[in-house]
């Protein structure tokens, strides 16, 4: 449901967080989930601020059952470093609010029940985000580390997983409070959804990868200058196995060699690219230099 701009960023809240909503204020929680409601929103806006600060565009804010989403357009189009400085700036704000909480609560005459609720959903905020699961901050922060190293793809698939791993643990820590006499709704809400965006993000990951591919010869073509990776593989793996080590920032070339590791040739990303268009994921890449040969 829309609900307003701000800024020229559409401000959004999910049905899910509305059913919330309605059940705290029919158990006289209202004001509670207004804080809450608060938070998330102060936590959205602090990734808005920074990813503006980069030149990016922020298209729309919604607020889930889980947390939030800023969806920010030409996010995987920056490098690493960005994406991870845009996912931390969200839980370091709630950490901030908790301590302003903290210290107006300990140094002034104010009651300190009153920041109590504050302080806490503060801290849950940001440490429950900064956990290394997509499609949370932390995943984000993980994906951002492990790109270097494995490649976009992989790293999503890897984070994504963590992430479903995650709502399982959380599912099962329901059950176990259910087992115990307790019954706490909100950790299988939280598990529905983070299990199920999980699966969104790492079935995304093929396609955002491909996309960035067929963008890269336009962009190397634009700025004249791109960073290179090289990898060298052999000539009987596929090209589904070459692409998940290609990283958005960088153009890729691949050096292919025999079993005897005996030099086959050289391919371009761009050639990598239109062999997978032309033969499928699952073709050897040793055919592409063959039939260049030929």
């Amino acid at each position: 449901m829309r609900i307003g701009r701000i800024r020229g960023t559409q401000l959004m809240i999910h049905n899910g967080f509305i059913g919330i909503m309605v059940c705290f204020s029919l158990v006289g929680l209202l004001p509670k989930a207004a804080v809450v409601f608060g938070c998330i929103l102060l936590h959205e806006l602090a990734h808005v601020l920074v990813a503006v600060g980069y030149g990016l565009r922020v298209s729309e804010i919604e607020i889930l059952p889980i947390g939030g989403v800023a969806r920010i357009q030409g996010l995987m189009d920056t490098s690493p470093a960005v994406e991870k400085r845009i996912a931390l700036a969200g839980p370091l704000v709630n950490f901030g609010l908790a301590g302003a909480a903290w210290v107006i609560g300990r140094y002034t005459e104010a009651n300190w029940q009153s920041y109590a609720f504050f302080l806490q959903t503060n801290l849950a905020l940001g440490f429950f985000n900064l956990l290394p699961a997509l499609p949370l901050d932390g995943g984000r922060i993980y994906r951002a580390g492990l790109t270097s190293l494995v490649g976009y793809r992989q790293a999503t698939e890897q984070a994504a997983n963590t992430g479903r791993i995650t709502a399982i643990c959380l599912a099962a820590a329901g059950c176990w409070s259910i087992y115990y006499g307790v019954i706490n709704l909100t950790l299988f809400f939280l598990a529905v959804f983070l299990y199920l965006a999980a699966t969104r993000e790492r079935g995304m990951a093929s396609y955002i990868c491909m996309r960035h591919l067929t963008k890269k010869k336009a962009e190397l073509f634009d700025r004249g200058v791109l960073i290179t990776a090289q990898f060298t593989a052999v000539g009987t793996t596929p090209l589904r196995d070459i692409v998940r080590w290609f990283e958005p920032q960088k153009y890729h070339t691949v050096y292919v060699v025999e079993e005897d590791c005996r030099l086959m040739g050289l391919l371009t990303e761009t050639e990598i690219l239109a062999g997978i268009m032309a033969h499928g994921v699952d073709a050897p890449v040793g055919r592409l230099v063959k039939k260049e040969n030929h």
